[in-house]
């Protein structure tokens, strides 16, 4: 009887060992170490498109591109109206 209480003992122990190990591994993980956590989001200095005047004929297409400043700022996705 007393061997297998101590076997028992054994396994809550280790059971609760893997537990704490685990959980410690989770909390190193979510440390805010990451810099694109913890800065702040850069603004938009300026829009750049690929020419300010343009002429087309009747049927000749263009495609106008976009490029915003500086690189990885927020909200830097443009929508044509």
């Amino acid at each position: 009887m007393y061997r297998e209480k101590g076997k028992r003992m054994i396994a809550v122990r280790g059971i609760i060992l893997i537990l704490l190990i685990l959980l410690s591994a989770v909390l190193v993980s979510c440390t805010k170490d990451d810099p694109k956590e913890t800065e702040e989001p850069k603004a938009i200095e300026s829009v750049e498109l690929t020419t300010d005047q343009l002429r087309l004929a009747i049927g000749e297409k263009f495609t106008l591109k976009v490029k915003v400043n500086p690189d990885g700022a927020a909200y830097s996705t443009v929508l044509w109206n």
